[in-house]
Formats: structure tokens, sequence, C-alpha cells
């Protein structure tokens, strides 16, 4: 099909909702229309599209086929667009088998794997993932409740899911200057993914800046790091993003990460005398009664809302609920995908009968997978994104959707212990 993309126009694959929004609000943030869409056929004409392929969870196989239908249906154009496979900065999900299959539907001779996200604590050392200087799979990401992490090694990651020939760019080669000829001369002699070491924002930019230096762009992969070092990098002068738009009401928050941090952030936000908290049990809202603990759940959270009380909504009851996944999915005779999917769409099915009795002034949507869940049920196409908040919440509107205000997303594994606070403060703030 004609390409839709040209220039320093960029076209971003995400494996899930919010880290589609994670890579694209760097753009918006430089001055930049953004936009995500959750179907490729769907795209518009924008300087930066991200499409969540919503394929962390599947299968490999199945999450190769996501991609190649992606590019396939939204097109490339020649050499001078910037195709950037965004992958989880832990690797979770199908990091090989999607920046494989990147490779084989784009045509690009190969790929450039920057995986560090230095303000979020993720780094990039020896070709190690660590988190906060720990490797990944020594950290809560190993016991995720879906994709858990069992190595840390990114070659050994790819190489696992995708037969791909690699070359670790160490710190040395980044900081040295050679990454270029580095790069150039590993392409030229058969090597298809570049790992290249990061520990700081400079190190990526590094990283921008001798990838744009190639007479052949290849694909670049990485996560929300990546992404902002490329938008400094095409768009350097900074915007002032828009103000939250006044809206009356208070906070709908439905937080479906089982994370350690998410946990930390919900006993944060109790604190908030005007914060009324609902912990869901999944083991009802899996039962065959789930129906009438739905409508229970309505009217507690549409009680709190019209008595202008923000409501947060989470899947946890208490503290090790990650840990009694493999026991939920005996007992209801569940994959680990599958028990998800049942939970995200009971919250989804929650948030939807909320709003139909409800007017909340905005949405907290916490985890990729709620996120996602919920704006299916609204309806929603897309994500047009507009700024950011407390460091690490885009915030926008869903396009194609009945509910028109302000929506804001968070990673699950993202933030520190006052982030939903920080979110709650400014909403109010905003909307007084």
């Amino acid at each position: 099909m004609e390409a839709q993309y040209q220039g320093d126009n960029v076209l971003i694959l995400a494996d899930d909702f919010t880290g589609a929004n994670d890579a694209a609000v760097n753009f918006a943030l430089n001055g930049v229309q953004a936009m995500v869409m959750f179907h490729p056929e769907n795209v518009p004409q924008a300087q930066v599209v991200a499409v969540n392929t919503d394929s962390r969870a599947l299968p490999a196989n199945q999450a190769e086929q996501a991609i190649k239908a992606a590019i396939n249906t939204v097109g490339l154009p020649g050499h001078s667009h910037w195709l950037v496979k965004k992958i989880d900065s832990t690797l979770r999900g199908n990091p090989g088998a999607e920046v494989s299959a990147a490779l084989q539907a784009s045509g690009l001779a190969g790929a450039v794997v920057a995986l560090a996200s230095p303000g979020l604590g993720r780094t990039t050392t020896n070709g190690q993932c660590l988190v906060k200087g720990i490797p990944v799979n020594q950290t809560e990401f190993a016991s995720d409740p879906k994709t858990p992490v069992t190595d840390a090694d990114i070659i050994h990651v790819l190489q696992q899911q995708a037969e791909r020939v690699c070359y670790l760019a160490d710190l040395a080669c980044v900081r040295q200057g050679n990454l270029a000829a580095t790069l150039q001369a590993c392409f030229a002699r058969g090597v298809e993914v570049v790992v290249v070491d990061s520990e700081t924002a400079p190190d990526l930019t590094r990283v921008i800046e001798a990838v744009a230096s190639l007479p052949v762009r290849p694909l670049l992969a990485g996560s929300a790091g990546i992404c902002e070092a490329l938008a400094q990098y095409l768009f350097p002068q900074a915007a002032t993003s828009p103000l939250l738009p006044h809206s009356s009401g208070p906070l709908l928050a439905v937080v479906g990460s089982m994370s350690e941090i998410a946990q930390q952030q919900m006993q944060a936000v109790m604190q908030h005398p005007l914060v009324t908290h609902m912990a869901l049990s999944a083991e009802q809202a899996l039962s065959a009664g789930s129906e009438s603990y739905l409508h229970e759940c309505v009217q507690a959270a549409v009680a709190a809302l019209n008595s202008g009380r923000h409501c947060v909504i989470s899947t946890t009851e208490h503290h090790d609920a990650r840990h009694q996944v493999a026991r939920l999915c005996q007992r209801y005779q569940l994959n680990r995908a599958q028990l998800g999917e049942k939970l995200c769409l009971f919250l989804g099915r929650l948030t939807q009968a909320i709003l139909s009795d409800a007017t909340p002034g905005g949405m907290y949507l916490s985890g990729g997978d709620v996120a996602i869940a919920v704006a299916r049920v609204l309806g929603a196409q897309g994500f047009t994104i507009h700024g950011r908040i407390a460091e690490c919440v885009p915030w926008g509107e869903f396009t194609g959707s009945q509910y028109l205000r302000p929506v804001m997303t968070k990673a699950g594994g993202f933030g520190n212990t006052d982030t939903l606070l920080e979110v709650v403060h400014f909403f109010e703030e905003k909307t007084k």
C-alpha cells in the first residue's frame, strides 16, 4: 500500500496500551501531535502514531502475527522514517518474537535494541536488564502475574524467541564514540540485532545520534527511554503541554496492577480524607455469582462518586495477592493469561456500569491490561495524548468514545510511593 509516513514521522509498535502512551507522550511533551491507536486500520495522518498490538501476553507466534499485520496494514515509506518497536523495560512479553517479526515485515536489515529507561530506574549493563541495579529476574517482575521474567540477559531472551544473529555494544563502545561505526560494521557482516548498553539519558542520546548517522536506518527497539531520546533529537524545542481541562467531579481510579509499587501507591492514597478505596475480591469476581458481586461494587462506587469522594478500585485485597495467582489458576482451571483476561473484563464492565450512573471528572487507569479493557468497553478507537502528570502518568482523551473527560494512564510498575496521591492532588487543583 502507499506509504503514510515520510521524513521525520515516527511509527511506534507497542505491545500494550500504557506502554504505547509512555512511548508517545515524550513527543507530545515536545509539541508534536501524538496519537495511540488500538487498530492499525484506523491509523490517521499524524507525525507520531503508536499502534497498540496488545500482544504482550499472547503466545509468541500470535505476537509475531500481530506485529506483521500491523506493519502490513499501516504501510511503511522509504529510508527516512523511524520505525520503533517499543518493548517492555523489564523484558516481559515477547520482545524477541516481536523484534524479529518487525524486521521481517518491514524489510529492514537490522535492529538496534536499547532497552534502558534510566529515569525509571531501568538500565542495561553488560547486556543485563537491571531494575534499580538489580537483575530483573531477581525483582518482583520474576513473579509477574501474567508474564513472569526468568532471565535478565537481553540477548539470551531475544534468541530464545527468535533465531537472530546478535551482538552486544557495551558502554565503552557507546561512550567512546565508536557506536555508529560498530553498528555499520555489524550490519555489514550479517549481524541482525545489536543490543546496546545504556545507563544514563546521555547514553541514549548517543544511541540515537549513531542510528541517525547510518546510511540506512535500522529498526529501533527499546522502552520509553529511547523514545524520549528520539523525541528530543527530532523535536528539540520542548513545548508547554496543555493544562488538564476543567471538569467537575471526583476522580475514578481503577488499579489493575498487582505490582509492589502499585500496592504502595494504594496505601499512600488511602491517607487522603476524600478517597474511598474498594479492594475487589478476585475470588468473587471469578465466581459463578460474579453478576451480583458486580452490582454490589457498582452501587458502592457510585455512592462514593456521587457524594463527591474520589473512588479508587484495586484488584488486590492484600499485599501478597500476586503470589496467589497460581492457586487461582488451578482452582478455576485457567492459565495466567486467561485469568488476567477474566479479571480485566470484570474491571472493564464494572467501570462501564459505574459511568452509567455517575460522572467522575476524570479517570486514572493503572496497568496496561485494565486500561485497554476499559477503553474497549467504552468504545474507544484510540487515545490522543496531551501531557504527563507526576513524571510517569500520561494524560489525554479517548477517541471514538462517548466518555470525553480526561483519562490518565500508568504502567503498573512505574512511579514512586506517592504517584497516585500526586495525581489526586493535581486533579483537585486543576478541577477547582
